[in-house]
Parts: structure tokens; sequence; C-alpha cells
């Protein structure tokens, strides 16, 4: 599969994610449709496990590994308060502001034990752009 795709599917799936978590705290509320949100996440992952009968590997001993899944709690909470405020469009558009500024800032420190990929004027320029883009869009 080409990952490039691959990735612009996965980010059409996450608008679809933030509207429908969204919608759903409308209902029950925001922290009720984080729970119910992990709870079908992990009886998801549970049927896979059981149906192709894989095993769970050894757990890392890293803890800074185990924050995505506490991060997740924030995120999706941030998001169903804000698509609720502002819609589904500028969420998306600034968490992209967020996620390019954070994965810019670990890829050039190499942060998290990643290789160093360090900022330079195209990857400035190419932000500027982005963020020049954002801010006509919010006009």
């Amino acid at each position: 599969m080409n990952y490039h795709i691959g990735n612009m599917f996965t980010g059409g799936l996450i608008s679809l994610l933030i509207f429908s978590n969204g919608i759903l705290s409308k209902f029950v509320g925001d922290s009720e449709a984080v729970f119910i949100i992990h709870t079908l996440a992990f009886l998801s992952i549970l049927a896979v496990k059981l149906f192709t009968r894989t095993k769970i590997k050894e757990f890392p001993t890293e803890l800074y590994l185990y924050a995505g899944g506490i991060l997740s709690i924030f995120i999706i909470s941030l998001e169903s308060v804000t698509m609720k405020k502002i819609g589904v469009s500028f969420t998306v558009l600034f968490l992209i502001m967020g996620q390019l500024t954070s994965s810019l800032v670990i890829d050039h420190f190499g942060l998290f034990k990643r290789s160093i990929h360090k900022f330079n004027l195209k990857k400035s320029m190419g932000l500027i752009l982005i963020f020049t883009g954002i801010i006509i869009i919010n006009i």
C-alpha cells in the first residue's frame, strides 16, 4: 500500500472521527462520550485479537510509550468541545497546525529516541504557507 495514500485516507477518517465524537458528546456529554469511544476501541481491538488468534506482545518498560492512551482522552475531549464551537474544518485546521509544529520540534531535536531531521528554510517556508492558508480560510 502506498503510505501517502494511506495517510490521506487516515486524515479523512480523522475528520469523520472528530465529527462523530462531537455529535456523540452533544447527546451523552463530553466525558461520557470519551468513555464510550475508548470502551468501543478496547472491545474492537479485543475482537480483532480473538478473531486473528494473536497474542499481545511483551509490554515495554518505558513509561512514555503509554502516553498515547492518556493523551487520546484529552485529544478526543478537546476535539469534541472544539467541534461543537467552531466546526469540523476549523478544528482540523488547528489540529494540523499543532501537529506540524510539534512534529517539527520532535524531528529537529530527535526527541523520543527518533532520528534527527533538522528544521531548515524549506520547511519554514512550507510551514509559513500552511499557516497563511489557515489564516485565509478563517477570514
